[in-house]
């Protein structure tokens, strides 16, 4: 059987310098919980989280929930977190 890869970089990054923080603690835990959805639903899929120190803080306040999903998704081996010194997010999602 043929083993097909794909890479979905997701950019919610919870910094201030292009939106209010009340939209982004309002929005961005929506985006987060849409993507967690999806990966929940699917068990063979993989997933990395890259969360710059901003956007951990920003979760822990608005978005606690989330970071528990995240969390539970890490526990079952199904998503591994990654360092970063940017102020980006990057998901990398694999089958196989």
């Amino acid at each position: 059987m043929k083993k097909i890869y794909f890479a979905n970089a997701v950019h919610p990054n919870m910094n201030y310098d292009r939106s209010p923080r009340s939209i982004i603690r309002e929005k961005f835990p929506k985006i987060y919980n849409l993507f967690l959805d999806y990966t929940e639903a699917r068990p063979y899929i993989k997933i990395h989280f890259q969360l710059p120190s901003q956007t951990f803080n920003s979760l822990k306040i608005c978005g606690e929930k989330t970071l528990d999903r995240i969390k539970k998704l890490h526990e079952k081996g199904q998503a591994r977190f990654m360092g970063t010194y940017i102020q980006s997010l990057l998901v990398c999602v694999w089958t196989g």
